[in-house]
């Protein structure tokens, strides 16, 4: 009797585990059309901002919208066209000079823009080329400790890494000039 349940639930897992991924596509795009409505339909904020250039238009509130909507998708392609364009590399050095100045976003802007550039026709290669940069400390008597570089932060080097065993990783500011950078290459 047990073998018999232990098959019936492995059954049962395997067809919820063959349905989950769609039932999470069906979920997780409807959450993002109902957060899109709130943030962009008609009753919010920036829908109300929508209906106002349309309102110079015409007077019905939903035409406005639908206006405004055209208008601001068509802003949208006009960017587009000027970052796809030569102007390329001068507006994106421009934001980029801008967002490196602010200091939580710029590292946020900084990561989502590398990210982002991978799904470019020439940023495949810069994916590829990414690997972590790991920190080895040590002398003469070899390598005592293996970090995690995490990059400059308001100055500082900073490793991520766990002081002693046992203890959580977190970030730190490289303590001593005695360490090597390496990375780990598979063939």
């Amino acid at each position: 009797m047990a073998r018999f349940l232990s098959n019936q639930v492995r059954v049962l897992l395997a067809g919820l585990l063959a349905i989950l991924p769609l039932v999470l596509t069906i979920g997780g795009t409807y959450w993002v059309g109902v957060l899109l409505f709130e943030w962009a339909g008609p009753s919010s904020a920036f829908g109300s901002i929508l209906a106002a250039i349309g309102l110079a238009i015409v007077s019905s509130r939903a035409e406005a919208y639908l206006i405004g909507f055209l208008a601001i998708v068509i802003l949208l392609y006009v960017l587009g066209l000027l970052v796809s364009s030569q102007l390329r590399t001068g507006i994106t050095s421009f934001v980029s000079r801008i967002m490196d100045r602010t200091p939580l976003i710029g590292s946020v802007y900084a990561l989502l823009s590398r990210f982002l550039g991978a799904f470019g026709k020439q940023g495949r290669s810069d994916v590829s080329a990414m690997a972590p940069v790991w920190c080895f400390f040590g002398g003469s008597g070899g390598v005592y400790h293996v970090g995690l570089y995490a990059g400059v932060f308001h100055g500082h080097r900073m490793v991520l890494h766990a002081p002693y065993p046992g203890q959580r990783v977190h970030a730190q500011p490289l303590w001593t000039n005695a360490w090597f950078p390496g990375t780990l290459r598979f063939r």
